[in-house]
């Protein structure tokens, strides 16, 4: 249709409608930018939340008809004032986003606290969903229904902020949450008595002519540049840490180390998650997981001995041989230097290790064919090498202890483990006695043999382990087996004891001893198949919620701000229209 069949009449009608509102809509509107949308929102949303506690302040401190009348109308007057701004109306979606996270950093206060366990996050959510509610009802109530609507507004944030406080809790477990590093707590120093280890009773040594203590091929002269002379008095021994009383205890404990938990073992579901490993979709996803973190209990429990030397374990050190290998070349290293400059006198090594009493009482309780492999190979490895003086230099005594350390884990494990026991327990009474020879580098050689004796204990799970990877139950038979203490044992002072069985507690319901077997039942299989189908994507969101980094919020801070926007939804007066 051509504008020249319409009635003259009817053209100049619309014609004029379209004139006259060109001329009431005024020049159009400045162009506004998506970043001024955002800062416009983010000042609106804090205000939102100011104004809610105004307009509750108003009506439960002061009472004053005057100052509700007053906080009312600005209510209003600033929502309609908002909403007519260029940058509402261009970029609605923009300010939006802009005002949630300024009602976000506004409540943050609510949302910094959260509940331990599932249930208690589900509560707190839904108190700080309620609060964020009425607050958000109260910054837009109809005033003359003021008191209904908050209580609805408290109502609906309740009602969503329980279940995103619970949800929170399943997907960022507060056990993942890594507690400040504090340092451990120092035992009193003490003078052990000569010939004793840090973990063996006193020795009552022999009476007869004194032995040498001071190597004599060591003179003033010969200490390297820059060496304190060192009194031969034992360095203070850190404190056993408590042995985790919960779950949670453990968790943290594992995760303070560093060790990453598959979903399973954050929440506390490792038994759920070791049958999850049967579904064939699934079994590959969580095996890795679950054996993520027993590699990661590995290089923890052996940065534990690198410690006392000032060595860390990079996270790209693979765990089993590679591991082991990477931590005896920490030790060579801190050796090393101090190798040219000890030595030990054979008169002192055979008093000691002869009057030691528990290589004497595992003698007297091994078979007669086991005690007398430990005395040849005392005679033959250890006494054997010293020279026509009777003296062994360092470089000697460190291939010595090798060659001991070697066969002590070539026989544990086996038949033959109360020899590799016995066999440390020479080795160790063998370190000791060359700090006991050479106090000038005594307190040194003490610090790098306490080390040492915290790795001996991973070693020799390692060499129960599969290619050098142990278990922590396999790390906490080892500590009871080499434990000289059944009292210390069972109060889980042991060394590394407390981490192993946070180990136990945590990851190793998780772990399979064995290969799983085929399905062989087809209707088993489908429901394998069926099961593993529909719980790989919840799997997948656990494990990428539990690896967000630590400063990312918690799922459960955002019941504060859900409640105020539930609130905010009340039904209410148009703001555009004015209420006084």
């Amino acid at each position: 249709m051509n504008l020249s069949d319409v009635e003259p009449q009817a053209q100049g009608l619309r014609l004029s409608q379209v004139v006259g509102g060109a001329i009431a809509a005024g020049p159009p509107a400045p162009e506004a930018s998506t970043p001024a949308a955002l800062w416009q929102g983010l000042v609106q949303g804090a205000g939102n939340i100011a104004t809610g506690l105004g307009r509750l302040g108003a009506r439960g401190i002061t009472g004053s008809p005057e100052a509700v009348k007053d906080i009312d109308r600005y209510a209003v007057t600033r929502q309609q004032d908002y909403q007519r701004t260029p940058e509402v109306r261009q970029h609605p979606i923009a300010s939006a986003v802009g005002e949630t996270i300024g009602e976000m950093g506004a409540t943050a206060p609510l949302a910094a606290a959260r509940g331990a366990t599932t249930g208690a996050a589900a509560l707190w959510g839904a108190l700080t969903g309620a609060t964020g509610g009425a607050i958000g009802a109260a910054s837009t109530a109809r005033p003359e229904q003021f008191a209904r609507d908050i209580a609805t507004g408290a109502g609906t944030g309740m009602a969503v902020g329980g279940p995103i406080g619970a949800a929170g809790a399943v997907l960022r477990p507060p056990v993942l949450e890594r507690p400040a590093a504090t340092p451990p707590p120092v035992a009193p120093p003490a003078v052990p008595p000569v010939g004793t280890s840090p973990r063996m009773a006193p020795v009552q040594m022999p009476s007869g002519p004194p032995r040498v203590t001071q190597s004599p091929s060591l003179t003033p002269e010969q200490v390297p540049p820059g060496a304190a002379p060192i009194a031969p008095v034992a360095a203070p021994r850190p404190a056993p840490p408590t042995p985790p009383e919960t779950w949670k205890d453990a968790a943290r404990m594992l995760v303070q180390r560093g060790v990453r938990l598959s979903p399973g073992q954050a929440l506390n579901m490792s038994e759920r998650e070791r049958s999850m490993q049967t579904y064939p979709i699934l079994q590959g996803l969580v095996r890795g997981r679950v054996g993520r973190s027993v590699d990661d209990f590995n290089r923890a429990t052996v940065a534990q001995s690198l410690e006392g030397i000032g060595g860390i374990v990079p996270r790209s050190v693979k765990a089993g041989y590679p591991l082991m290998e990477f931590a005896t070349k920490r030790f060579n290293e801190a050796y090393e230097p101090l190798l040219p400059h000890i030595s030990l006198n054979r008169e002192g090594v055979t008093r000691v290790i002869q009057s030691n009493p528990e290589v004497t009482m595992m003698m007297s309780e091994m078979a007669e064919d086991d005690a007398r492999r430990l005395s040849t190979i005392i005679q033959n490895r250890i006494l054997g090498r010293f020279d026509e003086n009777g003296m062994m230099s360092g470089k000697v005594f460190k291939e010595v202890e090798r060659d001991i350390s070697a066969r002590a884990d070539g026989f544990a494990g086996g038949r033959d483990d109360e020899l590799a026991r016995a066999l440390r327990r020479t080795l160790g009474t063998l370190r000791d006695e060359v700090t006991a020879q050479n106090p000038r580098y005594g307190a040194e050689l003490q610090k790098i043999n306490r080390a040492f004796s915290l790795f001996a204990e991973a070693r020799a799970a390692a060499v129960r382990g599969d290619k050098g990877v142990f278990t922590p139950k396999q790390l906490r038979d080892t500590i009871r087996g080499n434990s000289t203490s059944e009292s210390r044992f069972s109060q889980g002072l042991e060394p590394l004891q407390a981490f192993a069985d946070a180990g136990m507690e945590v990851i190793q319901p998780g772990v399979l001893n064995r290969a799983i077997e085929p399905t062989r039942s087809g209707a088993r299989m489908l429901g394998d198949l069926t099961a593993g189908g529909a719980l790989i994507v919840p799997y997948l969101t656990l494990q990428g919620a539990h690896n967000l980094p630590a400063w990312t919020p918690s799922p459960s801070g955002l019941a504060p701000v859900a409640g105020v926007e539930a609130g905010k939804r009340v039904p209410r007066r148009d703001p555009r229209q004015p209420v006084f």
